[in-house]
């Protein structure tokens, strides 16, 4: 499972992040989830997109 859900930072700010949570099969299962800030890939689609229009 994976997707763009946004967060809050500790300073009060929402930025968007790139989230996978995985299942892992050893000693009964659980679940990892790794995420990474993603605002500067954000700002250069947006600006891809404004100097195309």
């Amino acid at each position: 499972m994976h997707g763009e859900p946004w967060n809050r930072r500790k300073d009060g700010s929402v930025y968007p992040q790139w989230l996978s949570i995985t299942r892992m099969a050893a000693d009964g299962g659980g679940y990892v989830g790794i995420f990474r800030d993603i605002t500067r890939r954000k700002e250069a689609e947006a600006l891809m997109e404004h100097t195309t229009r």
